[in-house]
């Protein structure tokens, strides 16, 4: 649901989740491919604004999307 904080959320999640904040996209999207690692996988949930903002991003970075 829209609206809803990061501290809300994670009181949804399965006990042990980790949950990192950071300032910005870019810096969320850099995040969690370190911690996905070389063969891990990233997925992004939300809003249409939202994945158009991520496919910027990683076309920035050489990504073909």
């Amino acid at each position: 649901p829209r609206g809803r904080t990061v501290m809300e959320l994670k009181d949804e999640m399965p006990e042990g989740t980790d949950i990192k904040r950071v300032s910005n996209l870019r810096q969320g999207i850099e995040e969690a491919r370190r911690l996905a690692g070389e063969k891990g996988c990233v997925v992004v949930a939300g809003s249409v604004v939202l994945a158009g903002e991520v496919l910027e991003v990683l076309r920035e970075d050489g990504f073909e999307v």
